[in-house]
């Protein structure tokens, strides 16, 4: 730490000059951050969104490519052209090994297009944030809360509904989801499926790109180490006008399980282990889905 600091707030200086002191703190937040770091974490944030919030986030995001590096984001696998082109919009959609490891897989990628990616998350992701998720702005909408109602199920509120919709319209807007919600089954589950993301993808005519987080270990001690991703596939083909059609969405949706589960070893593909046989499966029931929408 430099010397000269004072206590309380720190002394004034540019980002850049200060991102090897960031790196220390970084290193001390393992899991939860300890009081005493999280008060210096809390003056610097205070300190940098002096400097404008969007500067704070692209610099934060930076330090969280740097402390999640042990994640692998896959060189073996090409960058789809979506993601490079700035302007390119798409949903991200991945394996959900749990709430934690989910959101370090999504965010190791997050690092890669700073500044782009929001994701859908629990209400708890938000609550028990740590300060520098906070700079990131993960309460000011980074994260759109899914919160559980009555029967258990985590859902979006119409408010966050409508700023996921107006957030896809932008140039560059990418948004990561789950496509369960679920942690069983590695997010794999095809009874937990949900058709979110075939639906803003069919609202708002851009692709999906399906990612699978990569673990090793078990219990306490699993943990995400890979990052890979797969070919962006083109929103679903059934007319909006026809979205009385649930059939086809569930099949969709079933068919993206299938090629997230794809990118990962055996062992994590939850319910499509017979990868080949599901995604085939997944395949012929969506061309059965798209014909019988033609014929109503």
């Amino acid at each position: 730490m430099n010397p000269e600091r004072k206590e309380g707030l720190p002394k004034r200086r540019e980002p850049w000059d200060t991102a090897g002191e960031w790196v220390g703190i970084i290193k001390e937040l393992p899991h939860r951050v300890e009081s005493g770091v999280e008060t210096r974490v809390k003056a610097r944030v205070e300190d940098w969104d002096l400097l404008g919030r969007e500067k704070t986030q692209l610099i934060s995001w930076k330090l969280i490519g740097f402390n999640l590096r042990k994640i692998k984001l896959d060189r073996e696998d090409p960058f789809p052209d979506v993601l490079k082109n700035p302007e390119g919009r798409a949903i991200v959609v991945s394996n959900y090994p749990s709430v934690s490891l989910a959101l370090k897989g999504a965010m190791r990628f997050g690092a890669e297009v700073p500044g782009r990616l929001k994701g859908i998350g629990r209400q708890s992701v938000i609550d028990r944030a740590n300060p520098f998720l906070t700079a990131l702005g993960i309460g000011r909408g980074l994260v759109y809360p899914a919160r559980k109602d009555e029967a258990g199920i985590y859902r979006l509120e119409k408010r966050a509904l409508n700023e996921i919709m107006d957030f896809l319209d932008e140039p560059g807007s990418l948004l990561w989801m789950s496509l369960t919600g679920e942690t069983n089954l590695n997010g794999l589950g095809e009874a937990d499926v949900r058709t979110g993301a075939a639906l803003f993808s069919l609202k708002k005519g851009i692709p999906l790109v399906p990612m699978g987080i990569v673990t090793k270990g078990e219990g306490r001690n699993l943990r995400a180490i890979r990052v890979r991703l797969g070919e962006p596939i083109p929103p679903p083909v059934l007319p909006e006008s026809e979205l009385d059609q649930p059939d086809y969405l569930v099949d969709y949706s079933k068919m993206l399980m299938a090629e997230v589960a794809k990118l990962l070893p055996p062992g994590q593909r939850g319910d499509f282990e017979d990868i080949d046989k599901k995604l085939s499966e997944a395949r012929r029931r969506l061309r059965l889905s798209t014909q019988l929408s033609k014929t109503h």
